[in-house]
């Protein structure tokens, strides 16, 4: 396991703070799963805390690829700090209660969504 340094955000137990950032600038990453406060109505990727976002912001920079995982209740709310932007995610999991409508326009705007349904744990939809 490598720890980052910084400060430990007790709210989900991540390393947060200029030290863990500078960690992040030497390093580059295949992938990066991450997950988020909030998908606002233009695609803004956002949380409540301004170490977190500009932390994961520094590991959209970094990746080869970027997963974002958020539930269904996420979409459409705001949050204070931006992160990034859908357009710099390679793939949106979610659940299957995200609005039929919603995943229609996600879908017209060019995003890949992965539904995930929650009794079987299986792949409900995939495009």
């Amino acid at each position: 396991m490598i720890l980052l340094g910084g400060r430990l955000r007790h709210a989900n137990r991540s390393l947060v703070g200029i030290l863990a950032e500078q960690a992040i600038e030497n390093l580059w990453f295949d992938q990066v799963f991450l997950g988020a406060s909030a998908v606002q109505p233009d695609d803004t990727i956002s949380t409540p805390d301004g170490e977190e976002a500009s932390l994961n912001a520094a590991m959209m920079r970094r990746t080869e690829e970027c997963f974002l995982l958020v539930d269904s209740m996420k979409f459409g709310r705001r949050s204070t700090y931006k992160v990034g932007h859908l357009d710099q995610v390679s793939c949106v999991f979610t659940d299957t209660e995200l609005d039929p409508g919603q995943v229609q326009t996600l879908r017209e705007r060019g995003h890949k969504l992965v539904l995930a349904g929650h009794a079987e744990g299986n792949s409900d939809d995939t495009e």
